[in-house]
């Protein structure tokens, strides 16, 4: 077997057809398999022009700063056949309070390609995995980087089991590995806020209910109630509302009726695995109806009955039937829905990846939009990848003047039936264990990260992940 590693961003384009012809004949079910996504990133948001990566992508995701500073293609060819392929990129960062650091993993980020994995012939998956992560690691050594990642590898991958035993059985004094499970990091965030608010007025609620008396409670109510996600995003504010809250949570605790309450609002104080739910799709409708719950089902139907008898209409555009116009309104909706909050376009250049990115996947038949139609307009979007016999959920938007009519919400339902009439088998949520995911899921996954350091260096990860994101070890 022969191991490439390309560096020329023109040498690796042209190798991007192999890379998909491997990716449909290994059954490859990710959009990560398709390279399209990754190349277009790379091209948006490379700190070849001297800007770091968080001024392209309005996002950053290791350490205080990063700038994200070459891609790599590793191939792994047997007898002029390509049985393995992955894109890797390798970012400088400046993690908080630290020196500067070199890491290398996977080329994408946490939110726009939220699932990564080695491309691999299955017929000669060990031997070929063993092969690739050799000469990944020997590589790593060579070039001096301070982390080498495998990250965001689903543990529903046929490949993770292989890499673990690889790396359970590898032998190198000069090499520590070590296994994490992708995780959330709780505490007064801008992504828990929402849910923290809410579980918060409960435990307020409750209090009253049981004539107990806790200072502040109902004002602290009130403030997080108002406090939005862009205001957290300022370390002094956190502070100060997470020491309020651990004050009343602290004189809440001497209080056994309140437990129930107060334990649902300490959950997200904590580190917790990421949720990446799916559905096993049945063969019909009726039959997924029956998976839900009744009350799920009840809101659904009335709903549904209600948005038809009203005029609202639903509309499909897949692969290349999709146009510029498509991708416009796709975009145009969810800028209107998510506005600053938004992690998925975050400027012009996050824009400009969705245009080219929507276009080479739509271009191989891979992506589709559904669209919720009212008052003669669109007002609601979803998107997906569609790589039979899966389909994954990318992102939504919604035209906030008709959020009353559930538009965002009916074309889930719209888009699972499609996915049945269509014979996939797997409907994957998207990431984040929300209740209107969960309402439908039936399976869930976890991510894995393989990290690979030098035994001379100890790393600190919270530092790296500052974020949203934090690695868990397990």
């Amino acid at each position: 077997m022969n191991v490439k590693v390309l560096t020329e961003i023109e040498s690796i384009r042209e190798q991007v057809p192999r890379c998909i012809e491997l990716a449909r004949r290994a059954g490859a079910e990710l959009p990560c398999n398709f390279f399209y996504p990754a190349i277009h990133w790379w091209n948006h948001f490379n700190s070849r022009d001297g800007s770091a990566f968080w001024k392209k992508r309005g996002k950053n995701f290791f350490g205080n700063q990063s700038t994200l500073e070459q891609l790599f293609l590793f191939m792994v060819e047997e007898d002029g056949v390509l049985r393995a392929a992955a894109p890797f990129a390798s970012y400088r960062v400046r993690p908080a309070g630290g020196q500067g650091l070199r890491i290398l993993c996977y080329a994408g980020d946490q939110v726009l390609i939220p699932y990564q994995d080695i491309t691999v012939d299955p017929s000669r998956s060990r031997p070929v995995l063993a092969a690739f992560i050799e000469r990944l690691v020997k590589f790593y050594q060579e070039e001096g980087f301070d982390l080498l990642i495998l990250d965001h590898q689903l543990d529903t991958s046929q490949n993770v089991p292989v890499i673990r035993d690889f790396f359970a059985n590898f032998q190198h004094e000069q090499v520590m590995v070590r296994e994490a499970v992708t995780s959330m990091r709780g505490g007064v965030r801008p992504w828990t806020i929402r849910q923290l608010s809410r579980r918060f007025r409960k435990l307020s609620e409750a209090a009253a209910n049981e004539g107990v008396a806790i200072g502040g409670i109902e004002d602290f109510s009130t403030r997080l109630a108002e406090c939005t996600s862009l205001k957290l995003l300022f370390p002094a504010t956190r502070k100060v509302l997470a020491e309020e809250l651990r004050q009343i949570l602290a004189r809440c605790r001497t209080y056994e009726a309140l437990a129930g309450s107060l334990a649902a609002v300490e959950n997200l104080l904590h580190d917790r695995p990421i949720c990446y739910p799916y559905i096993f799709l049945p063969r019909d409708h009726e039959a997924f109806l029956a998976n839900l719950s009744r009350s799920t089902r009840y809101y659904y139907r009335r709903y549904m009955k209600s948005f038809k008898e009203a005029g609202g209409t639903f509309e499909t555009v897949s692969g290349r039937d999709i146009s510029e116009v498509d991708v416009k309104d796709y975009l145009h909706l969810h800028q209107v829905r998510w506005g600053r909050e938004s992690m998925f376009v975050c400027g012009d250049d996050s824009y400009a990846f969705h245009v080219d990115m929507v276009k080479a996947m739509a271009g191989e038949g891979l992506f589709s939009l559904f669209f919720a139609h009212f008052a003669g307009k669109r007002v609601a979007v979803l998107s997906s990848f569609d790589i039979h016999p899966r389909r994954e959920c990318y992102f939504t938007g919604m035209d906030p003047e008709y959020l009353k009519t559930r538009a965002g919400r009916l074309l889930w339902l719209y888009s699972i039936y499609d996915a049945i009439d269509n014979g996939y088998e797997i409907y994957d949520l998207g990431p984040g264990d929300f209740g209107y995911k969960m309402s439908f899921a039936t399976g869930e996954a976890r991510s894995h990260n393989f990290l690979v350091t030098r035994n001379d260096c100890p790393l600190d990860l919270d530092s790296i992940f500052a974020g949203y994101e934090c690695m868990v070890l397990v």
